[in-house]
């Protein structure tokens, strides 16, 4: 919970191996970032901030998303698949995210 807005948010981190991982990615990465918190669309999850975190061995990258409350893709996806409907209207969604 963002205390702040009081909007449901989820904390996601991505860990690297080594400090130069991070440091040969870094650029590519905050460009990455920047764009996804720029991004504005019904159809893909609200980014709201990402910051680094380079002080241990063991750097990562965090960063704050909307709460999706239907969970991830995979699971949409499995229970899409076992339940046999169609996915040509979500892939038009999908499609229309990226267009």
């Amino acid at each position: 919970m963002d205390n702040d807005t009081g909007n449901e948010v989820v904390w996601n981190e991505v860990l690297f191996s080594e400090r130069k991982d991070l440091r040969e990615q870094e650029t590519k990465i905050n460009a990455v970032f920047d764009n996804l918190a720029h991004l504005v669309h019904p159809n893909l999850v609200k980014f709201h901030k990402y910051w680094t975190d380079s002080r241990s061995e063991k750097p990562r990258i965090v960063f704050i998303t909307e709460y999706m409350s239907s969970g991830s893709l995979a699971r949409f996806l499995q229970r899409t698949r076992k339940s046999g409907s169609s996915l040509s209207l979500k892939l038009h969604q999908v499609q229309s995210t990226i267009t």
